[in-house]
């Protein structure tokens, strides 16, 4: 090739800008390809050769990513080089190369020099690797696409409200947008340093006067950032004056950037304010007396009457037995006013219980299966426990729920009274008369409580049973009367209760106890039991005192599936004990 010697000079000027180039004669099909050489810091090139077109036909096509062959193999052919470029010009082809299996991006850069000798057509392909600048435009492309999105998005959101902040939470340096124009004209003064500080002074000049307290004690750091602890947004609202009139306004709060900032958008609301009190007022003029009169049946204090579809409501108040907290009677959301109200008048331990009841879902679904619902809880009255009770039911057109509040306290009161006393007679039942410890239908009350958790795989709390049988009760009688024998079951029953304070004692029979070791006596078991023994042997050997045998069995999770299997262990244990005692051991 005639031009061998010049491309061969251009191609070591080349080295920096391609990792390989191929100088091709389009018409006689000829090409010299020349690769780079990292160790001698040049180009090598190859033997001159022909068939460039089958060439990258049936070889250099083929390390191309299977995507993009197409694209190459229909560029490099003959008639479309030449049609496509044309002499003296430069055309690129970006596509990706399988380097040892990983795609990488290179462009293919075509030049056509037509000058030699034959005026045949001469093309000079180089081959760049782009794969890391392509990679960091596909990273800029994408953090374009995504602010263009936020930008949408804020644009959006700043149409909706008069003015939107964004604070840094520790510092306090802001950012304010403000489309609306009135509001924009109030000229509320910004520095952009201090949003906190700015923000009270405008609360203090713009505030309505019986807002403005309320307003100042919301913007200060600790403040918000107790308030985003909590939660990820808050709402409020209060009264601005604008042009020397009160207008309400929303405040909307939420945690950004993982709580580093905070958004706050500012809504003029009164519009909607004042849409809903004309709403409230035509309602309450519509309200079905009748439907009125099937809730007063009832005798309620408080009736609250629900529009099952878009959630509205109307309150009526016989007699106010919200002490003096103030609480709204009519809106357009009642299950989200209450969930304001009820955490400030429901019992702490009610208080998710009867939030769960008040939501739309659970009051659809359980008065689908019922006429009526009926829900009893705590409403702290002046900071004591009122007893009160919700009787809930749909109006017949099924078009609202009729929510009853009335107050229950003294009933439930005396019925708690008359459950004491059932429950006294009942613990008297299970008491022994002789000795006051619990008797054998008490104890077996327990075991059968206590086989039930074991029956169902529930993790018991560990536990130890110990049998004592009182030696010479037969002996006591026949000899010396009924009253000794008495007498010394009492005195047998108090060893047995002051060694294990801690655990109940049932007498089970007529000279025989069990002892249900639990908690501290059961940490302390294998001490008390033996203290309880050498108490005995010091009786027996002073012939003063109760002799009583005794043995202990603890409870083996995974061994033991029956409670009197522990029993049986322990009054065999016993009977050895006993034993011995007879021996004089």
């Amino acid at each position: 090739m005639a031009d061998e010697l010049f491309f061969d000079v251009m191609a070591q000027k080349l080295l920096q800008d391609y990792a390989s180039l191929f100088y091709v004669n389009a018409a006689t099909d000829e090409y010299i390809w020349y690769a780079k050489d990292p160790a001698a810091k040049k180009f090598v090139n190859s033997a001159e050769s022909t068939g460039f077109y089958e060439y990258v036909t049936n070889n250099a096509v083929k390390m191309i990513h299977e995507e993009d062959r197409g694209l190459v193999a229909d560029y490099l052919r003959y008639d479309n080089l030449i049609k496509s470029v044309e002499p003296g010009q430069t055309k690129d082809v970006k596509f990706r190369y399988m380097a040892e299996g990983t795609p990488e991006y290179y462009t293919m850069r075509v030049i056509r020099l037509d000058d030699n000798e034959k005026g045949e057509p001469v093309f000079i392909i180089g081959l760049e690797n782009i794969n890391d600048e392509e990679r960091r435009n596909r990273v800029v492309q994408k953090i374009k696409e995504e602010r263009e999105v936020y930008n949408q998005i804020a644009k959006s959101l700043a149409c909706e409200y008069e003015s939107i902040y964004y604070v840094d939470i520790e510092t306090g340096k802001y950012m304010e947008f403000s489309p609306n124009d009135y509001y924009e004209s109030m000229k509320i003064p910004k520095n952009w340093d201090d949003f906190y500080q700015d923000t009270r002074e405008n609360a203090r000049d713009y505030a309505h006067p019986d807002d403005r307290e309320f307003a100042v004690s919301l913007y200060n750091k600790e403040t918000m950032k107790e308030m985003l602890h909590r939660k990820r947004s808050f709402t409020y609202k209060y009264r601005i004056m604008v042009a020397g009139v009160p207008r309400y306004f929303q405040f909307s709060v939420m945690r950004v950037n993982e709580g580093k900032n905070f958004v706050l958008c500012v809504k003029d609301i009164q519009e909607e304010i004042d849409a809903e009190q004309e709403r409230i007022e035509k309602q309450k003029k519509s309200f079905s007396f009748g439907q009125i009169a099937e809730s007063l049946a009832s005798n309620y204090d408080v009736i609250y009457y629900v529009d099952i579809a878009d959630s509205s409501y109307v309150g009526y108040t016989s007699k106010n037995i919200y002490g003096q907290m103030e609480v709204q009677e009519g809106g357009a959301d009642f299950y989200q006013d209450s969930a304001v109200n009820l955490p400030k008048l429901v019992h702490p331990d009610d208080q998710e219980r009867i939030l769960h009841v008040l939501t739309k879902d659970y009051l659809i679904t359980s008065l689908g299966e019922q006429k009526n619902l009926t829900v009893d809880y705590r409403l702290l009255i002046n900071g004591e426990p009122q007893f009160t009770r919700l009787n809930i039911r749909k109006s017949s057109d099924d078009s609202h729920f009729i929510i009853g509040v009335e107050n229950v306290d003294n009933e439930v009161k005396k019925e708690k009274e008359h459950l004491n006393a059932l429950n006294t007679e009942r613990e008297l039942a299970r008491r022994d008369e002789l000795t006051g410890v619990k008797n054998k239908f008490a104890y077996t009350e327990l075991v059968r409580s206590v086989q039930s958790n074991i029956d169902n795989g529930l993790d018991y709390l560990p536990f130890a049973i110990a049998v004592c049988d009182v030696n010479g009760l037969k002996e006591t009688n026949d000899n010396l009367g009924h009253k000794a024998g008495d007498d010394l079951l009492k005195a047998a029953c108090k060893l047995i209760c002051n060694v294990f304070d801690h655990s109940p004692v049932f007498r089970i029979g007529g000279d025989e106890f069990a002892v249900f070791i639990r908690g501290d006596d059961y940490r302390d078991r294998e001490a008390l039991t033996a203290a309880f023994k050498e108490q005995v042997h010091k009786n027996l050997t002073s012939g003063e005192g109760p002799v009583v045998a005794i043995g202990m069995a603890t409870f083996e999770p995974g061994k033991d599936h029956k409670v009197s299997e522990i029993f049986d262990r322990a009054d065999s244990l016993m009977y050895e004990n006993k034993r011995h005692l007879k021996d004089g051991i």
